[in-house]
């Protein structure tokens, strides 16, 4: 029942196609000839307690983000590093992991650094890594697909751990990398290291290229909710309203424990009050024939909250679709409805990106 609801829900909606876009950003810019010298971490060979082995993290901010042109749902699929030397690296451990930081600035150690990391490259999956790299050009690390998707409102971290460089060259490079006194970047000697021992505005150069949904999901929320036993409830979403996402959610909490709740859903948002006997209850989504979408029913749980899962199929029609959405709890304690008492959530008024 609820499967084939979020079908109907999905295939009715009136939806514009529009294709996502590839764009290439530079950190700070995309001159890899660096002014401001080299940095030898995280990949040289020559130095730290034991050489050829590092951990850095590198924080892009969101203000940085934005001034690139990326939006909600930005995805990487490929980076590259400005090399001021030519010689081939040689991995045998490596790890490169991107994710929004829990906290900027960080307050815990690099393994806690992260929420919800991706990884770009593993060791333990793709086996030692050669990079062939060239003087003060961009110089391709990884290319490929990642789960990670930019919120658009969180500092992005970039997380490499290194052990056991070595370098093959015929100049006498050892492994440094172009840089400039832009963005933050936090390092500590050693594989897969616990902290940062050091901190300093001055890390690498890279060049990235992302994709970028043509049309950003949006999460609107309108009108107001009535309250019963436990207050008002509230609703939010988890996670972005982006074509693919198949984890994307509706979490209500504050509710009643242990009471049926529904998630009426429609084209469009409205404001009706359908309550009874003198009080007041907004009923926020538009039940007209043609219109309405209809409901999926829950229970709430005994933390007090419910979850709708409404997977987003990966079809570019749905792109700039919309669904409003209001969440409705029955409880003895809320607004006399025709069909009992019951408390309401908000309005949220979701934009399909992609």
């Amino acid at each position: 029942m609820q499967f084939r609801l979020q079908s109907y829900i999905f295939a009715s909606l009136l939806t514009c196609s529009l294709v996502a876009q590839s764009v290439t950003t530079g950190f700070p810019d995309l001159n890899p000839a660096g002014s401001a010298g080299s940095n030898a971490i995280p990949f040289s060979t020559y130095f730290g307690a034991t050489p050829g082995s590092w951990t850095e993290l590198t924080v892009l901010p969101v203000a940085e983000l934005q001034s690139k042109g990326l939006s909600v749902g930005a995805s990487p699929t490929s980076i590259a590093f400005a090399a001021s030397g030519t010689g081939t690296l040689n991995f045998p451990q490596i790890r490169v992991t991107i994710g929004h930081l829990n906290a900027s600035p960080m307050i815990s150690g690099f393994a806690g650094a992260l929420a919800g990391g991706s990884s770009l490259i593993n060791n333990l999956t793709t086996g030692s890594v050669s990079w062939n790299c060239v003087a003060n050009t961009w110089s391709p690390l990884w290319s490929g697909t990642t789960p990670f998707a930019w919120d658009g409102v969180r500092d992005v971290g970039v997380l490499v751990t290194v052990s056991g460089t070595t370098c093959a060259t015929t100049t006498g490079w050892n492994g440094t990398f172009r840089r400039e006194s832009v963005l933050q970047r936090m390092y500590a000697s050693g594989w897969n290291a616990f902290s940062p021992t050091n901190s300093a505005i001055n890390a690498l150069k890279s060049r990235w290229t992302w994709t970028v949904p043509a049309t950003p999901g949006a999460v609107l929320s309108y009108g107001y909710g009535v309250g019963g036993s436990t207050g008002t409830p509230l609703i939010e979403t988890v996670g972005q309203p982006l074509t693919g996402n198949t984890a994307f959610a509706l979490h209500v909490s504050s509710a009643y424990i242990g009471a049926p709740a529904v998630l009426a859903m429609s084209n469009a948002p409205t404001y009706m009050d359908i309550g009874v006997q003198g009080l007041t209850f907004p009923l926020l989504v538009d039940p007209t024939p043609g219109t309405w979408l209809g409901v999926v029913p829950g229970v709430v749980d005994g933390s007090g909250a419910v979850e709708w899962n409404l997977p987003i199929p990966a079809w570019s029609s749905l792109v700039g679709a919309s669904v409003a959405l209001q969440a409705i709890v029955f409880d003895p304690s809320g607004v006399p409805t025709a069909v009992g008492p019951a408390t309401a959530t908000g309005g949220m008024l979701v934009t399909i990106g992609g």
